[in-house]
């Protein structure tokens, strides 16, 4: 085919015969191929055209003169100096080079497989970049009244808004206060249109992914090739150097440990891939572990960041595409909040306590987003151990001075005194108890849990045993936390509000649970 032109043009010049130039002739006093109007050498893109030496580049001037020379109605040129642009049916003509006239002088030629995937790709990317935003703006304003509920704090999380903040110095240094605060922030504006934000971040990152792609194909047809080429050198060098270093290679893998596991002490600041929730240094793991880092049940590790992302080889050799995987935006964790929330739901943080949801509602549950969740901690034993030695105050982990900062942060103590009970008269005429604790309430069911309020599985099986998860005693009351379902025994339950605690199980926060009775015998 087209590659043995390449054979023939090294014979041609050692037999001192003339080359046969295609569309032109050879000049035996320069030794080269003299082109015919409109027609040139190829260049150092079009690698194997450029090696033959012979005049295979047209030059197309309009799309007029590419659709009269080639009789194709639909061909243009898309950049003068190119083959004609035909489509794929013509493109893979003559083995993928592209069609041609037969004639030598005056002919044409289109472009071929590798050129036509680029302006086709090209063609495509940029229409899709002109048509998104009648997308995601429309839908921007539908989600306006869906806000979320604030359950996880995502200021150590990887986005654009934590990034630009970084950027700026101004990153956050909130430890989990952001959960319960009911005033006015930029935090709590956000969430109250939080899908609405979400959208656009989706928006922001496609148009920068999409411009990311827009980039790549424009020079596909000049990078293709050499690309190829790098790939076979560099996984020889790669296979070589592994070969040479034999198992001393392996004391660099950074990535075998578990970087996201808090018991696995051997992560450490050099670990490549690392966790968001994490923390940096496994000796300074106190109990902020318990609010904004520790074990999660589906968190993924990342490989990027600041001093993380120039750490790792990956990202060093693709950096733009890792940033930008990097800061993929999270979806929310919950449409509990925002104008619905406060208005319909009743599950906003700012919702009166006369009404408050109280679980049963399978529409509200399913925005709730739950069923997003269906992963927890229930059989990681060692990190059960840390959370019951965190709250019965036995963990060499909670260190003082970490508390007493949160303390101030929150602004209250953890003690009795943010512990009160209050009578709630329903429309009905009848009375509700609902306990306050801290900022998060207590609705007294006065009954026993059943399958009818939906609790987690494993945790329900906790309750019929009347054996708490985090304590493995019994107790006569027993907490359903409404944000994920899962139960745990008053006492636990109690501490665990009063200090702001999320979940340990799934970890997101709750402000509402309800108080039943033990699991009848």
């Amino acid at each position: 085919m087209r590659s043995d032109w390449l054979v023939l043009l090294f014979v041609s010049c050692a037999e001192g015969s003339e080359i046969d130039c295609k569309h032109g002739v050879y000049n035996n006093a320069t030794q080269s191929c003299q082109c015919f109007d409109h027609w040139a050498t190829a260049g150092i893109t079009d690698t194997v055209d450029f090696l033959e030496g012979v005049c295979e580049q047209y030059r197309c001037q309009s799309d007029q003169e590419c659709q009269r020379i080639l009789n194709i109605g639909y061909a243009t040129c898309p950049i003068k100096g190119w083959n004609c642009y035909c489509g794929w049916e013509w493109a893979v003509k003559f083995g993928g080079h592209g069609w041609e006239t037969p004639r030598k002088d005056g002919g044409g030629e289109c472009m071929g497989v590798m050129y036509t995937f680029s302006v086709w790709a090209t063609l495509c990317v940029s229409n899709i970049l002109a048509t998104a935003w009648m997308f995601f703006l429309p839908l921007a304003v539908i989600c306006l009244p869906f806000g979320k509920k604030r359950s996880i704090c995502d200021h150590r999380r990887p986005s654009f808004w934590n990034w630009a903040r970084q950027l700026f110095g101004c990153q956050s240094e909130c430890r989990g206060a952001c959960v319960m605060n009911t005033s006015c922030t930029l935090d709590s504006i956000l969430d109250n249109m939080a899908w609405t934000v979400y959208v656009l971040d989706l928006g922001i990152w496609f148009y920068m992914f999409m411009s990311l792609v827009l980039i790549i194909v424009l020079f596909i047809w000049s990078i293709a090739l050499w690309i190829a080429i790098f790939i076979v050198l560099a996984a020889t060098a790669i296979a070589g150097m592994c070969a040479a270093m034999g198992d001393a290679g392996s004391s660099g893998d950074c990535c075998t440990i578990d970087c996201c596991n808090p018991g696995d002490t051997g992560a450490g600041l050099d670990c490549c891939c690392f966790c968001p929730h994490s923390p940096a240094d496994p000796i300074a793991f106190n109990s902020d572990a318990f609010y904004i880092s520790g074990a999660y049940p589906s968190e993924p590790c990342y490989c990027g960041g600041s001093s993380e992302m120039d750490r790792c080889s990956f990202c060093c050799c693709l950096q733009p595409l890792a940033w930008l995987i990097f800061v993929f935006p999270a979806m929310p964790e919950n449409a509990w909040g925002g104008f619905f929330g406060y208005f319909c739901f009743g599950t906003h943080i700012l919702t009166p306590t006369e009404r408050l949801y109280q679980g049963g509602n399978y529409l509200i549950e399913f925005f709730g987003m739950s069923w997003r969740r269906r992963n927890d901690l229930h059989s990681n034993e060692a990190w059960r151990a840390l959370v019951r030695d965190f709250l019965l105050g036995e963990s060499p982990i909670a260190d003082e001075n970490s508390l007493l900062a949160r303390q101030h942060t929150l602004g209250r103590r953890f003690s009795g005194g943010n512990y009160h009970e209050v009578e709630q008269h329903l429309s009905d005429g009848s009375e509700q108890e609902i306990v306050t604790i801290g900022r998060a309430r207590a609705i007294k069911i006065n009954r026993s849990f059943d399958e009818s309020d939906g609790c987690v599985p494993s945790s329900f099986e906790d309750y019929l045993d009347n054996k708490c998860w985090i304590c493995m005693s019994s107790n006569v009351e027993w907490d359903l936390w409404l944000s994920c379902h899962h139960l745990f025994c008053s006492a636990c339950s109690t501490v665990m509000l009063q200090r702001s605690m999320p979940c340990p199980l799934c970890r997101v926060s709750s402000s509402v649970v309800k108080r039943g009775h033990a699991a009848l015998e």
